[in-house]
């Protein structure tokens, strides 16, 4: 491990600790070069104050370097050659990513974890490469969303620091916040533009989603639900082009075609255009046709199907659905409750009554499930089987499941989590539905859940308890859910930042100054970094 900086500020410090239990080395940094837009909309606001600034120390050594949100230096300009051979040397380039994994701490890594100017001198630096320069950095934030979207950078040699630059520099980041306000009006007035001219000649739905606002004409307030935003700005953001069109399941239920059309170089602003999809009608009922009755699909005589998921998906729910209202169900636990024989006996018996569900198979002793497997292969009674897991562990339970024609296969709820608000619509609470504002949709939509639909419905149950409305806001949700996309987007050093924030504030038991004491912080660090890393309060 590194040893201590010289200095003993707090940041300093504790950018240190990050930087050693990440495992850097501070004889070696880790290099990565990324590809970055030069016409970006940072570059566009940020232009003309970097030139003012690169003007004004033509004759010193100081370089002036640009680097966007993820560290990545964008533009790099020099005052005197040797400042510029000599930052060149270290890295100092277009494309290459500073941040604090990478390069430990320094201006440019350091602020963007922060979220504040910090200056950086001489021996403070992590790597030993950076110790002869003093650095400046000051963040640059989004005017509404307050994230910070880039950094304005300036370094010197260490025994030229410049203390005067740290306020020089905030001025000049504040600077580019405002012409990036000004182009976001720019993309702002498109949009109003662009939205007026679509609702003109169609009466189908129309949206314009801005940075902090929605336009919606007739048809659209009644197809689109306040949740589908959320869905729709996320497809918006994935998009790798400016227009793109998806197919997607609305909150009512209907499928449709959505055109999405970003305006501005960021994609601030959306403009969605929606054409309902007609789906062929669901069959009708032999009694509704008047024709004769057909096989019921979900349960044909004789099948064999198994249904893999983890646990908390509906697994359970799923295969008594596709068994029939007659099923007999068995689980694995059942076995080991009423030993193993007694068990087969009665399961061989119900075999014979009709459909059995056998629920978590996986759970069972290889001997048993290699002895269902025999059993199973000298009836022709319909069965469904449950596992959670794929392939068997055992070849006794490979015998057991090869016995199944059919095999399907339940989502992880994190990978469903466009279906949010339908699942919450379908977990009533005291048979009262509930929906999901959109404050509440981004903050679910940011966890793992690790308990999948039986964690979603004890959720759903504690947040309809203080539920004001039959909508659900993010102030509804327990504390552990109230996090935000930023807690799903944290590296491996925030990460482990954000656990030790937690585990000191369950220690401290919430106190947030006996917490600030834990750590060696102040308590406007302490609150500072449990907003950035999206820790519920």
């Amino acid at each position: 491990m590194a040893a201590t900086p010289s200095a003993r500020r707090s940041e300093i410090v504790f950018s240190w600790r990050r930087s050693a239990h990440s495992g850097l080395d501070p004889s070696r940094p880790r290099v990565r070069i990324a590809d970055f837009e030069k016409a970006s909309r940072l570059s566009v606001a940020a232009g003309p104050v970097i030139d003012e600034l690169a003007e004004s120390m033509a004759d010193y050594p100081f370089s002036v370097m640009l680097a966007d949100e993820h560290g990545c230096i964008v533009d790099a300009r020099f005052g005197e050659r040797g400042i510029a051979r000599q930052i060149e040397h270290r890295g100092g380039v277009p494309g290459r990513v500073f941040s604090e994994e990478l390069t430990g701490t320094s201006s440019i890594g350091t602020v963007l974890e922060l979220r504040k100017p910090l200056a950086v001198h001489g021996d403070e630096h992590y790597l030993e490469a950076l110790k002869d320069f003093s650095c400046y950095g000051a963040p640059i934030l989004h005017s509404v969303t307050r994230r910070v979207v880039g950094l304005i950078d300036v370094t010197g040699f260490a025994h030229g620091a410049a203390p005067i630059l740290g306020p020089l520099l905030v001025r000049a980041a504040r600077d580019v916040e405002a012409r990036l306000l000004d182009l976001s009006r720019a993309a702002e007035l498109e949009l109003f533009r662009r939205y007026q001219e679509r609702t003109a000649r169609r009466r189908k739905p129309v949206l314009g989603l801005g940075p902090d606002f929605v336009l919606a004409n007739a048809a659209a307030t009644d197809a689109v639900a306040t949740v589908d935003y959320a869905l729709l700005r996320s497809l918006g953001e994935a998009g790798t082009g400016l227009c793109r069109r998806d197919v997607v399941r609305l909150t009512g239920g209907g499928c449709a075609w959505v055109r999405l059309e970003q305006i501005g170089k960021r994609g601030d602003c959306l403009l969605v255009e929606i054409d309902p999809v007609d789906e062929p009608r669901p069959h009708a009922h032999p009694s509704e046709s008047g024709g004769e009755a057909q096989d019921d699909p979900r349960h044909p005589a004789g099948v064999r199907l198994l249904i893999v998921g983890e646990p908390g998906t509906g697994r359970t729910t799923e295969a008594l659905g596709a068994a029939g209202p007659t099923a007999i169900r068995h689980t694995a636990e059942s076995a080991l409750r009423e030993g193993t024989q007694v068990w087969l006996r009665q399961v061989a018996t119900d075999l014979d009554q009709g459909p059995c569900v056998l629920d978590d198979v996986d759970g069972l002793a290889p001997t048993v499930a290699g002895a269902l497997a025999r059993m199973l292969a000298g009836t022709s009674a319909t069965v469904v089987l449950t596992c959670g897991t794929e392939p068997p562990p055992s070849p006794e339970h490979a015998a057991l499941s090869g016995q199944c024609v059919a095999r399907r296969t339940l989502p992880a709820l994190r990978g469903r989590l466009d279906d949010l608000p339908a699942l919450v619509r379908g977990l009533a609470v005291d048979g009262a539905p509930f929906g999901l504002a959109p404050s509440a949709v981004e903050a679910l939509r940011a966890h793992d859940w690790p308990g999948n639909l039986h964690e979603l419905r004890a959720v759903v149950a504690a947040a309809a308890l203080t539920a004001r409305h039959s909508e659900i806001t993010v102030r509804d949700l327990p504390l552990a859910y109230r996090r935000t996309a930023r807690a799903r987007q944290l590296g491996r050093l925030e990460s482990a930042e954000r656990d030790v924030i937690v585990a000191a504030l369950a220690e401290s038991h919430r106190n947030i100054a006996q917490t600030a004491r834990l750590l060696g912080v102040s308590r406007p660090t302490l609150y500072s970094r449990i907003r950035a890393l999206g820790i519920a309060r």
